[in-house]
């Protein structure tokens, strides 16, 4: 289901001390900056893996990663976060 969807690239040096949900959002390109996806976030618009994230500062790690996540930010807009080999 998660095919075609616009997808982006994590490092793993990136994720040495966890990336915040907010960070994931500016990364997957659904929002524009940190604030934008703070704002999403508060509204109950941003989702990974349609599970609503209630805090931008939850941290995500490698081993969320490892098989992609997808980030949906209202009911139209999705993303793929992947891990770089």
């Amino acid at each position: 289901a998660n095919e075609g969807l616009p997808t982006n690239y994590i490092s793993v040096a990136e994720l040495t001390n966890g990336i915040t949900g907010a960070h994931l959002f500016t990364k997957s390109g659904l929002s524009v900056s940190g604030k934008d996806a703070k704002r999403l976030i508060s509204e109950g618009g941003a989702k990974i893996e349609d599970i609503v994230l209630n805090d931008p500062s939850k941290l995500f790690y490698k081993e969320d990663i490892i098989n992609g996540l997808k980030l949906s930010a209202g009911k139209k807009r999705h993303a793929l976060i992947k891990l770089k080999d």
